[in-house]
């Protein structure tokens, strides 16, 4: 019986042996696993941080960039600014200058109705038209004097 007893245990011995390593080849070959997984994950992680490097050197320029473009952009506005502020001047002086104008020619044709008016009255004194002389020279006192010339 001893020798029976001794071969159950030696059998049991030898199942649980072949179990224990059976799991322990699973888990080498699982930890192969994991670790192939782990070196694949760092292989990513190394690529993801080198993506994140471009990226952040990329944003860099770009901000640089931004930044030389908005210095522009204010230099633009100033300069625009101060266009603005010169074309205001120069609509005023084109304003001033029209209404000198406006009233110049108004001045002109007062003139040329005034300088008509005297021409009429010379002949009418050289044609000793005394009447029409005094009456004439009564028509054109209105636009004489607003062309500024004194009968």
């Amino acid at each position: 019986m001893a020798a029976a007893v001794c071969v159950v245990v030696a059998v049991l011995v030898a199942r649980d042996w072949t179990a224990t390593l059976d799991a322990t080849d699973r888990a080498a070959a699982s930890l192969d696993e994991a670790r192939a997984a782990l070196h694949r994950t760092e292989d990513d992680l190394d690529a993801m941080l080198d993506s994140v490097d471009a990226g952040r050197a990329t944003l860099s320029e770009q901000l640089l960039t931004l930044a030389a473009r908005q210095a522009e952009r204010n230099e633009a506005e100033g300069t625009v600014d101060a266009t603005s502020v010169w074309l205001a001047t120069l609509e005023g002086q084109l304003a001033t200058a029209s209404a000198e104008l406006q009233a110049s020619s108004g001045r002109l044709s007062a003139l040329q109705v005034c300088l008509a008016g005297v021409a009429e009255a010379l002949n009418q004194a050289a044609a000793r038209d005394t009447v029409g002389v005094t009456r004439t020279v009564r028509e054109i006192e209105g636009s004489c004097a607003e062309a500024g010339v004194d009968l």
